[in-house]
């Protein structure tokens, strides 16, 4: 075969080969198409919210759309309980999960990436109005204290009553008469408990006097409950519970969620306090002054008192009690842990992730 012949068949080779091999476009085109993976989620603010609409926002729902969109993974959302999570995980059913707790029981099946968030137990207070004034009168307008008066002014009167009776024939220039009488009995009872003691009005019967003296001692006793109901009025409108550590709620009246872990922990720790069905009801009753503050998870009480407008306001302190994990739940079989750690270092230190925080948790 002549050179020519053989130069010839070879630039037809290449040609072939050439001609059948998959074009750059159609690659790039095969390369395009995203995985589509099924993740579970359940209602759990502030870290998966179903919406009405049958979307799904929050904490942990935002971060995966960002860990998501890089990966090129089309999410399809599925809404299960946490036992069906880990079942589905565990037999490839579903690829990843959403709004779960890091635990010893769930990383002996699971694969769980770097936390996205760390939070525990936290504690919710009443927020006092900065109008002390305004605080201190509705205190004092409260039925516990006007209670107090009602019967302080009760005694005075049956006091007076008593020494007007002794003293309306045999005194009548000082207590003569039936409503002048009473009240100047009534007067006189209430100068004798304050101790001023004008002098102005005085029994002079033996019987009066009687009376009186026992009125003398007895009005300590009665003056101090007023005092005492005073002061704990105004000291209630300008301190609010000090909860520093967990020995601090043996101190206060609290109140949680039963049958959680926050009630669990409690029990653990010996610390009575009152069970509510929800976490709703037990901020309600912690703006109506059934409780001075409420024990159950940091995120959920910081979610839905940024959310709350009414007043009292409500604020959690920032002690944190047991420290819980949360991350994303990965099938057990899964190759993507690295590259998706990888991706949520990065964004969990960018600024998004902050703002993303004050959104659903507040300041």
């Amino acid at each position: 075969m002549s050179p020519w012949n053989v130069h010839r068949m070879a630039c037809l080779l290449v040609f072939g080969v050439l001609s059948i091999s998959p074009s750059p476009s159609w690659c790039q085109q095969a390369n395009s198409t995203s995985d589509r993976w099924i993740v579970s989620a359940r209602h759990e603010p502030p870290f998966a919210i179903k919406n009405q609409d049958g979307s799904w926002s929050g904490l942990s729902v935002e971060v995966w759309n960002g860990v998501a969109k890089e990966l090129d993974i089309e999410t399809e959302w599925k809404e299960m309980s946490p036992s069906d999570t880990v079942n589905g995980l565990v037999d490839g059913r579903v690829q990843a999960a959403v709004a779960i707790n890091v635990t010893a029981e769930h990383e002996k099946v699971l694969e769980f990436t770097h936390p996205i968030y760390t939070a525990g137990f936290g504690i919710a207070t009443r927020v006092r109005d900065e109008n002390k004034l305004l605080s201190i009168v509705v205190d004092l307008m409260s039925v516990q204290f006007a209670t107090i008066v009602g019967i302080l002014a009760l005694t005075l009167f049956l006091v007076g009553l008593v020494v007007w009776f002794f003293e309306r024939k045999k005194n009548p220039m000082q207590f003569g008469g039936v409503g002048k009488g009473i009240g100047a009995a009534f007067w006189w009872a209430a100068v004798t408990m304050t101790t001023v003691g004008y002098g102005d009005k005085s029994p002079t019967s033996a019987s009066g006097r009687a009376v009186a003296l026992v009125w003398m001692f007895a009005s300590v006793f009665f003056i101090s409950i007023f005092t005492a109901a005073v002061t704990a009025s105004l000291h209630h409108s300008y301190q609010e519970p000090l909860v520093r550590s967990a020995s601090d709620l043996r101190h206060v009246a609290v109140g949680s969620v039963a049958k959680t872990s926050s009630a669990d922990y409690l029990d653990q720790l010996g610390i009575a306090y009152r069970a509510y069905p929800n976490a709703d009801a037990a901020l309600e009753g912690l703006a109506d002054d059934e409780v001075d503050a409420i024990f159950f998870e940091s995120p959920i009480l910081r979610y839905m008192t940024n959310r709350r407008t009414e007043r009292p306001l409500l604020r959690v302190r920032s002690t944190i009690f047991d420290r819980q994990h949360h991350a994303i739940a990965l099938s057990p079989n899964s190759d993507r842990r690295k590259q998706i750690n990888q991706i949520l270092l990065r964004k969990l230190a960018e600024p998004e992730r902050q703002r993303i925080l004050e959104r659903y948790l507040g300041n």
